[in-house]
């Protein structure tokens, strides 16, 4: 009987140390997956923050929010954009159905990055946030651009029209936008 209790006390704690290992092992695996994802993520936003920094992008937007919450879907992006090429800005809206005065249905700012503060990401994965302001002859623009994921972006822009509107979009360097410039408004 005796032999049977040892027994049965060493089984059970066999059991409970491969337990306990199973648990370390499970915790530790999946912190490496965490940390993968993490890693996938910063190589997929890395393009996109280099963009920002080096000033040369394009925000093609296929989304709108104006400042009381309306959205405009499925806009064109190839008429709707924000781009910075140097110290070269355009912001470009562009509506269906309206005729606009950039020739377009819509209104084009071209201008020069009168300001323009990028904010390093504070975790390993995030993208940059971008403060900027554009001046053209035909007014301002006052923006704050965050990028998501890569396909996430948004940028809010206020400017002398009075209103807060929001574009959701992809960011593309100029080489590989397919963006269609109006007549700029002065």
């Amino acid at each position: 009987m005796k032999k049977i209790n040892i027994a049965l006390f060493f089984l059970l704690l066999l059991s409970t140390v491969g337990m306990a290992q199973s648990k370390e092992d499970k915790k530790a695996e999946k912190a490496a997956r965490k940390e993968a994802k993490l890693e996938e993520q910063a190589m997929r936003m890395e393009p996109l923050n280099e963009l920002i920094r080096n000033k040369t992008w394009v925000l093609e937007g296929n989304q709108l929010k104006a400042d009381k919450g309306r959205m405009a879907n499925n806009l064109n992006s190839n008429l709707n954009f924000v781009s910075c090429v140097g110290e070269n800005g355009t912001v470009q809206l562009s509506f269906n159905g309206i005729v606009g005065w950039n020739g377009v249905g819509g209104v084009t700012l071209d201008g020069k990055y009168d300001s323009y503060k990028v904010t390093e990401p504070k975790k390993v994965g995030q993208g940059v946030t971008l403060q900027a302001n554009v001046r053209g002859t035909g007014g301002f623009a006052r923006m704050t651009l965050l990028i998501q994921s890569p396909t996430q972006v948004e940028v809010r822009i206020s400017g002398n029209w009075g209103q807060q509107i929001t574009l959701y979009g992809s960011i593309y360097s100029p080489e590989d936008s397919r963006v269609f410039k109006g007549m700029r408004n002065n």
